[in-house]
Protein backbone atom coordinates (compact mmCIF):
# COMPACT_ATOMS: atom_id res chain seq x y z
CA UNK A 1 0.00 0.00 0.00
CA UNK A 2 1.35 3.23 -1.14
CA UNK A 3 1.88 6.40 1.49
CA UNK A 4 -0.90 8.37 -0.29
CA UNK A 5 -3.40 5.23 0.57
CA UNK A 6 -1.98 4.98 3.66
CA UNK A 7 -2.86 8.24 4.90
CA UNK A 8 -6.37 8.02 3.14
CA UNK A 9 -6.48 5.09 5.55
CA UNK A 10 -5.58 7.04 8.72
CA UNK A 11 -7.10 9.97 7.79
CA UNK A 12 -10.88 7.96 7.07
CA UNK A 13 -10.12 5.95 10.50
CA UNK A 14 -9.73 9.80 12.35
CA UNK A 15 -12.71 11.26 11.05
CA UNK A 16 -15.02 8.52 12.23
CA UNK A 17 -13.23 8.61 15.81
CA UNK A 18 -14.18 12.19 15.99
CA UNK A 19 -17.27 11.68 14.30
CA UNK A 20 -18.24 9.20 16.98
CA UNK A 21 -16.83 11.74 19.61
CA UNK A 22 -19.21 14.43 18.34
CA UNK A 23 -22.16 12.25 18.28
CA UNK A 24 -21.59 10.97 22.11
CA UNK A 25 -21.59 14.38 23.16
CA UNK A 26 -24.06 14.97 21.22
CA UNK A 27 -26.48 12.59 22.61
CA UNK A 28 -25.64 14.18 25.97
CA UNK A 29 -26.90 17.68 25.12
CA UNK A 30 -30.46 18.97 25.18
CA UNK A 31 -31.96 20.08 21.89
CA UNK A 32 -32.75 23.51 23.04
CA UNK A 33 -28.56 23.89 23.62
CA UNK A 34 -27.89 22.41 20.70
CA UNK A 35 -29.94 24.73 18.94
CA UNK A 36 -28.80 27.77 21.15
CA UNK A 37 -27.36 30.47 18.79
CA UNK A 38 -24.99 31.98 21.78
CA UNK A 39 -23.43 28.74 22.65
CA UNK A 40 -20.64 26.04 20.79
CA UNK A 41 -21.32 23.12 23.21
CA UNK A 42 -19.42 21.06 20.47
CA UNK A 43 -16.84 23.53 19.71
CA UNK A 44 -13.68 21.64 21.10
CA UNK A 45 -15.02 17.77 18.96
CA UNK A 46 -15.50 20.30 15.95
CA UNK A 47 -12.25 22.27 15.91
CA UNK A 48 -10.21 18.82 16.43
CA UNK A 49 -12.05 17.24 13.48
CA UNK A 50 -11.05 20.71 11.63
CA UNK A 51 -7.71 20.21 12.04
CA UNK A 52 -7.86 16.12 10.98
CA UNK A 53 -9.45 17.37 7.90
CA UNK A 54 -7.01 20.23 6.93
CA UNK A 55 -4.15 17.95 7.55
CA UNK A 56 -5.96 15.16 5.04
CA UNK A 57 -6.48 17.88 2.62
CA UNK A 58 -3.21 19.36 2.22
CA UNK A 59 -1.40 16.02 2.39
CA UNK A 60 -3.85 13.87 -0.17
CA UNK A 61 -5.10 17.05 -2.16
CA UNK A 62 -2.28 19.30 -1.37
CA UNK A 63 -5.36 21.87 -0.76
CA UNK A 64 -4.36 24.94 1.34
CA UNK A 65 -7.39 25.72 3.10
CA UNK A 66 -6.27 28.90 5.04
CA UNK A 67 -5.36 30.49 1.78
CA UNK A 68 -9.03 29.78 1.19
CA UNK A 69 -10.44 32.93 3.32
CA UNK A 70 -11.35 35.47 0.27
CA UNK A 71 -13.89 38.57 1.14
CA UNK A 72 -15.91 36.84 -1.80
CA UNK A 73 -17.37 33.84 -0.49
CA UNK A 74 -19.05 33.11 -3.57
CA UNK A 75 -22.25 33.47 -2.69
CA UNK A 76 -24.56 35.07 -5.29
CA UNK A 77 -27.91 35.81 -3.50
CA UNK A 78 -30.60 34.15 -1.41
CA UNK A 79 -34.36 32.86 -2.78
CA UNK A 80 -37.05 33.47 -0.57
CA UNK A 81 -36.53 30.62 1.51
CA UNK A 82 -33.19 31.90 1.86
CA UNK A 83 -31.84 28.98 0.04
CA UNK A 84 -28.40 30.40 -1.54
CA UNK A 85 -27.30 30.07 -5.24
CA UNK A 86 -23.30 30.04 -6.30
CA UNK A 87 -20.80 31.26 -8.33
CA UNK A 88 -19.97 28.11 -10.34
CA UNK A 89 -16.61 30.00 -11.22
CA UNK A 90 -15.41 31.28 -8.07
CA UNK A 91 -11.91 29.29 -6.81
CA UNK A 92 -13.26 27.18 -4.63
CA UNK A 93 -16.76 26.40 -6.03
CA UNK A 94 -17.30 22.28 -6.13
CA UNK A 95 -20.43 19.98 -6.36
CA UNK A 96 -20.91 16.33 -6.60
CA UNK A 97 -24.12 13.88 -7.23
CA UNK A 98 -24.42 11.13 -6.39
CA UNK A 99 -27.93 8.24 -6.23
CA UNK A 100 -28.62 5.49 -4.57
CA UNK A 101 -31.63 3.08 -5.95
CA UNK A 102 -33.93 0.04 -4.94
CA UNK A 103 -35.78 -1.92 -7.60
CA UNK A 104 -39.39 -2.21 -7.75
CA UNK A 105 -39.03 -5.67 -8.27
CA UNK A 106 -38.62 -5.24 -4.03
CA UNK A 107 -42.13 -5.43 -2.98
CA UNK A 108 -41.22 -2.57 -0.20
CA UNK A 109 -39.69 -0.14 -3.10
CA UNK A 110 -42.45 2.28 -3.10
CA UNK A 111 -41.91 6.13 -4.09
CA UNK A 112 -44.55 7.20 -0.74
CA UNK A 113 -42.43 5.02 1.67
CA UNK A 114 -39.20 6.33 0.46
CA UNK A 115 -40.30 10.03 0.84
CA UNK A 116 -41.01 9.45 4.35
CA UNK A 117 -37.95 8.00 4.52
CA UNK A 118 -35.88 11.10 3.24
CA UNK A 119 -38.11 13.17 5.96
CA UNK A 120 -36.23 11.29 8.56
CA UNK A 121 -32.49 10.75 7.00
CA UNK A 122 -32.52 14.01 5.24
CA UNK A 123 -28.92 14.22 6.48
CA UNK A 124 -26.09 12.09 8.17
CA UNK A 125 -26.55 11.50 11.78
CA UNK A 126 -30.46 11.81 11.72
CA UNK A 127 -33.14 10.87 14.14
CA UNK A 128 -35.11 8.51 12.21
CA UNK A 129 -38.16 11.18 13.04
CA UNK A 130 -39.75 13.06 10.29
CA UNK A 131 -37.95 16.59 9.67
CA UNK A 132 -40.21 19.65 9.56
CA UNK A 133 -39.45 22.46 7.04
CA UNK A 134 -37.26 25.30 8.32
CA UNK A 135 -36.24 22.64 11.37
CA UNK A 136 -32.50 23.30 12.24
CA UNK A 137 -30.42 20.19 12.61
CA UNK A 138 -26.55 18.76 13.59
CA UNK A 139 -25.35 17.12 10.76
CA UNK A 140 -22.69 14.61 12.11
CA UNK A 141 -20.17 15.09 12.00
CA UNK A 142 -19.69 18.89 10.62
CA UNK A 143 -22.10 21.37 12.09
CA UNK A 144 -25.58 22.50 11.57
CA UNK A 145 -27.68 22.86 8.95
CA UNK A 146 -31.35 23.90 7.96
CA UNK A 147 -33.88 21.93 6.25
CA UNK A 148 -36.00 23.42 3.79
CA UNK A 149 -38.83 20.77 2.62
CA UNK A 150 -40.38 20.83 -0.92
CA UNK A 151 -42.97 18.95 -2.45
CA UNK A 152 -44.53 17.37 0.36
CA UNK A 153 -41.47 15.89 1.63
CA UNK A 154 -40.26 14.71 -2.06
CA UNK A 155 -37.72 16.83 -1.40
CA UNK A 156 -35.27 18.44 0.94
CA UNK A 157 -32.48 20.99 0.89
CA UNK A 158 -29.86 20.90 3.65
CA UNK A 159 -28.36 24.48 4.18
CA UNK A 160 -25.36 25.05 5.88
CA UNK A 161 -25.31 27.44 9.06
CA UNK A 162 -22.93 30.55 9.15
CA UNK A 163 -20.36 30.27 11.63
CA UNK A 164 -21.54 26.76 13.03
CA UNK A 165 -20.46 24.19 9.84
CA UNK A 166 -17.03 23.39 8.68
CA UNK A 167 -18.44 23.13 5.14
CA UNK A 168 -20.47 26.63 5.12
CA UNK A 169 -21.38 27.95 2.97
CA UNK A 170 -22.64 24.75 1.06
CA UNK A 171 -25.77 23.57 0.35
CA UNK A 172 -27.00 19.90 -0.05
CA UNK A 173 -30.24 18.53 -2.09
CA UNK A 174 -31.98 15.94 -1.70
CA UNK A 175 -34.92 14.12 -3.70
CA UNK A 176 -37.04 10.77 -4.83
CA UNK A 177 -37.05 10.12 -8.49
CA UNK A 178 -38.82 7.58 -9.65
CA UNK A 179 -38.45 5.82 -13.25
CA UNK A 180 -40.04 2.69 -14.46
CA UNK A 181 -38.17 -0.09 -12.75
CA UNK A 182 -36.68 1.92 -9.62
CA UNK A 183 -36.85 4.35 -6.95
CA UNK A 184 -33.81 6.90 -6.38
CA UNK A 185 -32.67 8.97 -3.52
CA UNK A 186 -30.71 11.32 -5.40
CA UNK A 187 -27.85 13.88 -4.08
CA UNK A 188 -26.82 17.41 -4.99
CA UNK A 189 -23.87 19.41 -3.29
CA UNK A 190 -22.59 22.23 -3.75
CA UNK A 191 -20.79 25.13 -2.25
CA UNK A 192 -17.77 27.59 -1.88
CA UNK A 193 -16.78 26.59 1.44
CA UNK A 194 -13.09 24.80 2.69
CA UNK A 195 -12.09 21.32 1.81
CA UNK A 196 -14.50 21.20 -1.14
CA UNK A 197 -11.95 18.81 -2.95
CA UNK A 198 -12.34 16.31 0.40
CA UNK A 199 -15.90 17.03 0.56
CA UNK A 200 -16.52 15.45 -3.28
CA UNK A 201 -14.01 12.45 -2.13
CA UNK A 202 -15.92 11.46 0.83
CA UNK A 203 -19.38 12.08 -1.04
CA UNK A 204 -20.36 8.54 -1.80
CA UNK A 205 -19.56 6.42 1.05
CA UNK A 206 -21.33 8.77 3.17
CA UNK A 207 -24.38 9.01 1.25
CA UNK A 208 -24.62 5.72 0.47
CA UNK A 209 -24.93 5.16 4.48
CA UNK A 210 -27.63 7.89 4.85
CA UNK A 211 -29.83 6.16 2.17
CA UNK A 212 -29.19 2.68 3.53
CA UNK A 213 -31.17 4.63 6.66
CA UNK A 214 -33.79 5.07 4.12
CA UNK A 215 -34.00 1.48 2.75
CA UNK A 216 -34.14 0.04 5.79
CA UNK A 217 -36.82 1.99 6.75
CA UNK A 218 -38.32 0.95 3.40
CA UNK A 219 -38.18 -2.30 4.08
CA UNK A 220 -39.68 -2.67 7.86
CA UNK A 221 -42.41 0.13 7.27
CA UNK A 222 -43.16 -2.79 4.26
CA UNK A 223 -43.00 -5.95 6.96
CA UNK A 224 -45.40 -3.89 9.29
CA UNK A 225 -47.87 -3.96 6.90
Amino acid sequence: MNTIHTFQNNGLDAIKNSSEKITNRAKNISFDTLLSEQSHPLKTEQTSLAKILDTLATNVFGINNAEAGETNNGVLGFDDDGVPSFDDQHPAYHHYVTANSCSKTESWCIHDTAVQGLLRYPAPGASGEPIKDEQTGFATPVGYVRHEVYDNGAKVYNITQEGKHLLDPGIVKRWVSESQDSISINTFGEGTGNMGTLNNWLSDPLWKKVDSNIFDYMRNQSRDK
